[in-house]
């Protein structure tokens, strides 16, 4: 009887040993960072309304910081400096997107090419790195913000955080599963290097 008890703790003891660990060891602490000023350039035919939301910043600021008095229009070529901002890293849900999306354009003008890392934020500075952990898993990837999205909700609140290309979703191992909990944060760059990071573009269509 003694010798099958230690077998069972001797077996329990392994299983333990490569047992996934718990969420919480995927948890960062929670940061914030500030976003630096920036430069962007007025497209054709562009307003300045739709020059502050695809910066998310308020058009009161970018008049005052640009100078431009109530009324006044930009023009394209036109030369905006986008106002610095925080911006926070937390928790929250992720989707993807892919074949319905695939070859229109982005909010960056870009086309979307859903093999290639790129994510969706609503809010996060286009062009900035995200840091994507897969809270179940604990998988991370970072990848650029060019997107704008997802804009799915219910009863007008938002129900998911960010929208990953169907590449960043493979290697993250959401594809099957659709939504996934996972950990949004900004990336610190003289962290980076420090980092393991998986970014691998996926030029095949």
């Amino acid at each position: 009887m003694v010798q099958i008890f230690l077998q069972i703790g001797v077996l329990t003891t392994l299983a333990s040993s490569f047992a996934m660990p718990p969420v919480s060891a995927f948890e960062p602490a929670v940061i914030e960072q500030t976003v630096a000023e920036q430069h962007y350039v007025v497209q054709e035919d562009e307003l300045l309304c739709a020059v502050a939301r695809k910066f998310n910043v308020l058009e009161t600021e970018l008049r005052e910081i640009n100078n431009l008095s109530s009324g006044e229009r930009v023009i394209a070529g036109q030369d905006l400096i986008i106002p610095e901002g925080v911006w926070k890293s937390y928790e929250g849900v992720a989707s993807w997107y892919g074949p319905g999306f695939h070859g229109k354009v982005m909010a960056n003008g870009e086309i979307y090419n859903q093999n290639k890392i790129l994510v969706a934020h609503r809010t996060a500075p286009l062009g900035s790195k995200l840091k994507i952990t897969n809270l179940e898993n604990g998988k991370f990837i970072i990848a650029p913000v060019l997107d704008r999205g997802p804009y799915t909700n219910e009863d007008g609140e938002y129900t998911r955080d960010i929208d990953l290309s169907y590449a960043v979703a493979k290697e993250l191992g959401t594809i099957g599963q659709g939504l996934a909990s996972v950990r949004i944060e900004v990336v610190d760059e003289s962290e980076k290097g420090k980092m393991e990071l998986v970014e691998k573009d996926k030029n095949t269509v």
